[in-house]
């Protein structure tokens, strides 16, 4: 602001504050517009402080992802009568379900299933296509692999079992 704006406020000042009085005593409702002002820069300051916090939280929710495990290629790197129980742990994971056969035989069973976008559409989801299904059977002699099958499946890949005609006994 410069200097003469800043005197003619200073000569204005006592002058407003008189008809100020003047409005207050007739009965009038007297408004300062300074506090309006402030109050409008508050509440603009509150709407952006939501908006900010909005658009962070929806930044950071995308920023979630489950782990993935890409069974088929993670598989080569474990060598039979090489690799160890520590090894399939760290280059696949924890087993989704273990069974001990006894003699220091241990199998490892791990699965995966994979579900594109569009699949995963509400309502439409199932008529455009079916899941993949992965698997994979490490199998372990006193902690050391001797053995690791991967196996691939699309759900369409099992619609045979429903047709079981053929293996109907004829009379």
């Amino acid at each position: 602001m410069s200097s003469r704006h800043a005197a003619f406020i200073t000569l204005l000042e006592p002058v407003a504050e008189l008809f100020i009085e003047k409005l207050k005593s007739t009965g009038y409702r007297v408004v300062d517009l300074t506090n309006t002002n402030r109050s409008l820069e508050m509440r603009m300051a509150s709407r952006i402080n939501v908006f900010l916090f909005l658009f962070l939280a929806f930044c950071l929710g995308g920023c979630y992802s489950k782990p993935v495990r890409h069974l088929a290629s993670d598989i080569a790197l474990l060598q039979v009568d090489k690799s160890t129980r520590e090894d399939v742990v760290i280059f696949l994971g924890d087993p989704d379900e273990q069974q001990v056969l006894g003699d220091g035989v241990e199998k490892w069973l791990y699965k995966e299933k994979n579900v594109s976008l569009l699949q995963k559409t509400p309502l439409l989801g199932s008529k455009l296509g079916s899941p993949e299904f992965n698997q994979v059977v490490v199998t372990l002699r006193n902690g050391v692999v001797i053995s690791c099958d991967y196996s691939y499946a699309n759900e369409g890949d099992m619609g045979w079992a429903k047709d079981f005609s053929w293996q109907e006994k004829k009379k």
